[in-house]
């Protein structure tokens, strides 16, 4: 019987697990500053990067020397990435208020919608992002509520009902510009909630594929460098388990059939789990197997502590987990080669400039 260990403390596992479970991590930040519980947390683990909503800031100033003490705080081997969770509005005061994606679908343009989709990330560079959690490749609300602690209401963020126009302008929206300093993470899957349980998504496997999966696809070919996928039951993959832990879905048809290589990002393990009665560790579990790079994990550093403890512990276990967690160490240090090198970072004048508002009312009117 292998002795007992804990990730923390002098009696630890093998510190390369304890670096490769913290790499698995995107850290949420409730505010746009470090306190001293989140600083000791930094003692204890290091993670891939952090995640955080830029609307707390109360000037852009305070989101680049935020980005600039994270970065100083963690190791130029392991350089973090910041991304933003900003779906619509001003990111902070100081920067252009962003359309809602229903407007540019209506609108269906595709030189407008890759305009704005350039000036939005611009901005975010400025602040300091190199990933922006969004668009939403969601089509359909379901009955019930949308998974909480996701950020703006999801009307806005649909771009259905119409599967190819979804696609048009998720590809336009998501169009990488080499010289900017900021990359889209599209989102599906996102996961609703009727009674405290999974809203299952009742359609059948190819009409998953050819609408669903359609902007889905879009971006792929675009390039993207990250796809975030959420609590989505699509019982045609799978009649149990959240889309972020199905290897049908993840390594099926994200990697296998569209061909996608970049990082595959997951919400929180525990922000429905509860409502199901899932076990943390067997949902990481299946995470790792499914080909997941990382978390993004909801505020709170006891909690974000207890998951990488679980995250180092699983290793011990599951020695067979080594080569998806390698893999998954590789994808990652491509991802931030292409996010951080290279992309010259723009300055404060792009922020709300004056092309940039007159982007957004040209938005409005056209799809408002």
């Amino acid at each position: 019987m292998p002795t007992p260990v804990t990730a923390i403390g002098e009696q630890t596992t093998l510190a390369h697990r304890k670096r490769r479970a913290g790499q698995r991590l995107l850290l949420s930040l409730a505010e746009p500053e470090l306190n001293a519980d989140q600083r000791a947390l930094l003692r204890q683990l290091t993670p891939a990067g952090f995640a955080l909503d830029p609307g707390g800031a109360s000037e852009p100033a305070q989101l680049r020397e935020l980005a600039a003490e994270l970065a100083a705080r963690l190791s130029p081997s392991v350089p973090p990435i910041l991304a933003a969770r900003h779906a619509v509005g001003r990111p902070c005061h100081g920067c252009s208020e962003q359309p809602p994606m229903a407007w540019l679908v209506r609108a269906d343009d595709p030189q407008l919608t890759g305009a704005v989709g350039r000036a939005w990330r611009q901005e975010l560079a400025a602040l300091g992002f190199h990933l922006h959690l969004a668009p939403s490749c969601e089509l359909e609300a379901l009955a019930g509520e949308p998974v909480p602690g996701l950020g703006a209401e999801p009307g806005a963020q649909l771009v259905g009902p119409d599967a190819q126009r979804a696609a048009r302008t998720l590809s336009a929206f998501v169009r990488d510009d080499e010289r900017a300093a900021c990359a889209a993470c599209p989102s599906l899957c996102q996961g609703w909630l009727a009674e405290g349980r999974l809203v299952s998504h009742e359609k059948e496997l190819p009409g998953l594929l050819a609408e669903e999966l359609a902007p889905v696809d879009a971006a792929v070919r675009m390039g993207v460098p990250a796809l975030l996928v959420g609590w989505g039951r699509w019982p045609a993959f799978d009649e149990d388990r959240p889309a972020w832990c199905v290897p049908a879905l993840l390594e099926g048809q994200l990697r296998g059939r569209l061909g996608f290589r970049g990082l595959l990002l997951a919400e929180d393990p525990d922000l429905a789990a509860g409502a199901e009665g899932l076990q943390r560790h067997r949902l990481l579990r299946a995470g790792l197997e499914a080909g997941l790079d990382l978390w993004v994990l909801g505020p709170g550093c006891e909690r974000q502590l207890e998951i990488f403890e679980a995250l180092v512990k699983l290793q011990e276990r599951r020695p067979g987990l080594d080569l998806a967690i390698d893999e998954s160490q590789k994808r990652l240090l491509r991802g931030r080669e292409r996010l951080m090198l290279h992309r010259p970072r723009p300055g404060a004048e792009v922020l709300d400039s004056p092309a940039h508002r007159e982007l957004v009312l040209l938005a409005r009117a056209r799809g408002g």
